[in-house]
């Protein structure tokens, strides 16, 4: 078997991760590389403009709704 899955640990667990396994099109190379570019790990998404004008309404409602059921609870 290959040494990613007999040995698939590379790093500490109280470190910085320094080495990960090489992925190709998302299939391993058996091949260990250094630390991954921070670009790879996530996508970028923009905030929308009018995200206040979308999500205010709906956090207010649930203000309210929470509002009315602590009043009802007496709390």
């Amino acid at each position: 078997m290959s040494k990613l899955f007999d040995d698939p640990i590379l790093n500490s667990p109280y470190a910085y991760p320094d080495k990960h396994w090489e992925l190709v099109d998302g299939q391993p190379t058996e091949q260990i590389t250094g630390r991954w570019a921070f670009a790879e790990l996530c996508d970028v998404y923009e905030m929308e403009l009018d995200i206040d004008e979308k999500i205010e309404p709906a956090v207010n409602e649930l203000i309210d709704r929470f509002a009315t059921i602590t009043a009802s609870e007496g709390a």
